[in-house]
């Protein structure tokens, strides 16, 4: 039976913090470590006396370095969503001497950017509808069993009739 690595906060905690502002995910840091993802778990928190779970240092670091790059894309994808401004350099000869010129350049929304952090930020108001297929099933008075199924449009579902005819 194979036995779990020791853990040593000062070496695994920076570790995890580094791996987790990459974008890592949690099985990634535990390939990385060479432990399981039941050992990464089982780092992560410790059990308090009333059977709560705590993060320990090891699930900060994780928890920190997380929330930092969850953050930098956040940022990204609102500058997205919004627009923004860049300066553009653009190099030309006068009289044989290279010159810069700086200029505005404005880079447009996104909508597609809005519309991700708008399900995200304000999902009761706009989040798209669930679309539900519908079966109805009825018999007639011969005893034949009829189905109709309502799809939403532009569904790509498909009917499996398993059914066996008798």
């Amino acid at each position: 039976m194979a036995r779990t690595p020791l853990y040593r906060s000062e070496f695994h905690d920076p570790w995890a913090w580094s791996l987790a502002i990459l974008g890592r995910t949690d099985v990634e840091i535990a390939e990385a470590m060479g432990i399981s993802r039941k050992t990464l778990s089982a780092w992560k928190y410790t059990k308090m006396p009333d059977n709560t779970k705590v993060l320990t240092s090891f699930g900060e670091a994780l928890a920190n370095g997380k929330d930092a790059i969850d953050l930098q894309v956040e940022q990204a994808l609102f500058k997205r969503a919004i627009g923004y401004t860049i300066v553009e350099k653009e190099q030309f000869k006068v009289n044989g001497e290279t010159r810069t010129k700086l200029k505005d350049k404005h880079i447009p929304p996104d909508t597609k950017a809005a519309e991700a952090w708008l399900y995200n930020r304000q999902s009761d108001r706009w989040r798209p509808p669930q679309q539900v297929a519908v079966n109805i099933k009825s018999e007639d008075e011969n005893g034949n069993t009829h189905s109709v199924v309502v799809l939403p449009f532009g569904s790509d579902c498909r009917i499996n009739n398993d059914e066996s005819e008798g």
